[in-house]
């Protein structure tokens, strides 16, 4: 069911020589809550008891759950013990895949791959929404500024021929992996709001391995870069793992916060350096840089960072 509660009963048995006392039981997650059948909970040497395991759907965002329910007793020994809880919701609908794995992309390629959403019951749900940032975060103060998914959506109509249902419209949402992601992993996911009573939007976590034909390393995490007026200038390294590696430009936008420049030092490599730039207002500035280098096969690679520039004072 996704709609009313399920109980489930599992037996505790007392397999020592002293009465045995259920003192409390927590859970990991409101929906998913446990009760000993006596009160109070004390079970005597060879005895049992029934432990009662309620699961609430509606309290559930998707279509599984894990849970953890942890008995604390009076056992010396073994004090606390833990029971997974495993359920799986009658889904309203389904994403085909639930999650996206890319694999190996080269950098730059713009790789893509679809999902389908699949009503599978009535009231037939809808997607009312597609984004890269969990719904309704905004409105708790974070900084969308920090915040750079390297995810496209696109929310594509599915032709009726191809419904599995006539009476539920299903929907292809594409998901494509912006050429400027960096290299390594990549980890994030999107997220896709639907009018289902139960849950407000689905997460569906997205991975893949950009390959390049270069590193990056320095001042940067996740495409972020942070700089401080009078602290040492911001270096971003870019390594070649095989092949030339030539610098083209680095364009900031909007221009007029830091001053950006492209060098070859003898080591190998190009470096990136940002110094901020002189007279800025008290406050956060960020600047969108991006740096584009040529490789193998006048290849043009284009990485995409983000500079924030924290001048101190003012109120």
């Amino acid at each position: 069911s996704n709609r009313e509660p399920t109980t489930a009963r599992v037996t505790v048995r007392n397999a020592g020589k002293a009465p045995l006392e259920i003192r409390d039981i927590r859970t990991s997650c409101a929906c998913t809550q446990g009760k000993m059948s006596a009160d109070p909970a004390v079970i005597p040497p060879g005895g049992a008891d029934t432990l009662e395991i309620t699961f609430y759907p509606k309290r559930v965002y998707g279509f599984h759950s894990h849970k953890v329910l942890t008995l604390f007793t009076n056992d010396p020994v073994r004090p606390a013990f833990e029971l997974h809880v495993l359920a799986d919701v009658d889904p309203e609908f389904e994403l085909v895949p639930e999650e996206v794995d890319f694999g190996a992309v080269p950098k730059g390629s713009g790789a893509s791959r679809t999902v389908r959403f699949r009503p599978l019951q009535p009231p037939v749900s809808h997607v009312t929404g597609i984004s890269t940032a969990q719904p309704g975060k905004n409105a708790e103060g974070m900084d969308p500024t920090l915040r750079k998914s390297w995810l496209r959506l696109e929310q594509l109509e599915v032709p009726p021929a191809e419904w599995r249902n006539p009476d539920f419209p299903e929907v292809d949402i594409r998901v494509t992996i912006d050429p400027a992601a960096p290299p390594g992993e990549l980890k994030q996911p999107f997220y896709i709001s639907v009018d289902t009573p139960r849950f407000p939007f689905m997460m569906v976590p997205v991975s893949a391995v950009i390959e390049a034909p270069y590193e990056v390393q320095g001042d940067v995490s996740q495409g972020q870069i942070f700089i401080r007026p009078g602290e040492p200038p911001a270096k971003v390294r870019f390594r070649s793992k095989s092949g030339p590696l030539n610098p083209v430009e680095v364009v900031p936008d909007p221009p007029g916060i830091v001053e950006p420049a492209l060098q070859q030092p003898e080591n190998g490599g190009i470096e990136l350096i940002l110094v901020p730039v002189k007279g800025l207002s008290p406050g956060k500035h960020t600047v969108e840089l991006r740096v584009r280098l040529r490789g193998a096969d006048d290849a043009v690679l284009e990485e995409l960072f983000f500079a924030h520039v924290y001048v101190p004072g003012g109120a």
